[in-house]
């Protein structure tokens, strides 16, 4: 009897491993399928980290980090639909430095009547200049605009003729730091002030970083990235001041964007914006995402929409992310 008894448990723990291994092969299954068709849409997405857009005579040109080498450019007419320049606008053999180049910006500079490129290399801060936004940007003077620091991610604020750089500073972590600069890119008593490092637990324990600086009403406001490129956590946060200089106030509640609902699923990874206005005037956000909070590909190019308050934090993202798409691609984005 005892013996019937074990057999039966026996039969009913093997029926209980078998279908557990069903379900395991079955879930397994579904993971790979939707890595598989994550990675056939990403073929129809724009592959930028660290975005930034200009909009110069009507068109839209979208810069950021393509790999540790070399930079290049997409362009656009409606935000939607990006077509790749293929020759680089800047590389290596035009610059200060020879591995990573991380997030360039681009400005025009009415004054020199030049395109500025400002971005990293080996993590300094460089500039480098071109007469057209499709480059090619060079340095004549292949130099780093702060000698005395590490920095990455440098942004640019001018205000009433008068330009502000503003970067993360590398030491132990990362230091939110902004310095003003002269017509020529060079820094002004070498003076740099510290304006934020690390406090909110979101952060984690050393990034703030990929600051973009606007101004609303009568306050300085800026999104920034915290957490870590390569996490799902990575997001952005706002910090605002009343004067560019400092000191600057950190939203209480940030993140303001982390996780974001997207159609049919949440993007992870969203963080390094830029803010920009677009040709109706309407205040714009462009980050980078991985495709989904599972799926830890690359790096991809998301636009949104701001709203712009008189109230802590100033501003607000609309619930109207897109994914930015290649002239290629011929089918719906989920």
């Amino acid at each position: 009897m005892i013996f019937s008894i074990m057999r039966v448990m026996a039969a009913i723990v093997l029926m209980i491993l078998c279908n557990c291994a069903i379900v395991s092969c079955v879930l397994q299954e579904q993971d790979e399928s939707l890595i598989v068709d994550l990675r056939e849409k990403e073929k129809e997405m724009v592959p930028l980290a660290d975005p930034f857009i200009m909009l110069y005579d009507g068109i839209y040109y979208a810069y950021g980090t393509t790999g540790n080498k070399d930079f290049f450019v997409y362009i656009s007419s409606d935000l939607k639909y990006w077509e790749k320049y293929e020759t680089p606008v800047l590389t290596a053999d035009d610059s200060f430095g020879g591995s990573r180049f991380w997030a360039p910006e681009v400005y025009y500079d009415e004054d020199l009547k030049k395109f500025q490129m400002y971005y990293s290399s080996e993590m300094y801060l460089c500039v480098a200049t071109s007469d057209s936004p499709l480059g090619p940007f060079v340095q004549d003077e292949k130099k780093t605009i702060l000698n005395n620091y590490c920095g990455i991610d440098p942004t640019l604020f001018v205000e009433n003729g008068k330009k502000y750089l503003c970067f993360s500073m590398i030491t132990d972590r990362n230091y939110m730091c902004i310095t003003p600069i002269n017509s020529v890119n060079a820094v002004i008593n070498n003076n740099v002030d510290i304006l934020f490092s690390t406090d909110q637990r979101w952060e984690g324990k050393r990034t703030v970083e990929g600051g973009s600086i606007i101004k609303v009403g009568k306050k300085y406001v800026m999104t920034y990235s915290g957490n870590d490129f390569s996490s799902p956590e990575y997001g952005i946060g706002v910090a605002f001041a009343d004067n560019i200089m400092g000191p600057w106030t950190k939203y209480a509640k940030n993140p303001i964007i982390q996780y974001p609902s997207y159609k049919s699923g949440v993007l992870g990874g969203t963080g390094h914006n830029s803010i920009f206005t677009d040709k109706d005037g309407k205040l714009r956000i462009v980050f980078h995402a991985h495709s989904s909070v599972g799926y830890s590909g690359g790096r991809y190019m998301y636009i949104g929409s701001l709203n712009t308050h008189d109230k802590e934090p100033y501003i607000s993202i609309k619930n109207d992310i897109f994914a930015a798409r290649l002239v290629s691609a011929e089918s719906e984005m989920p």
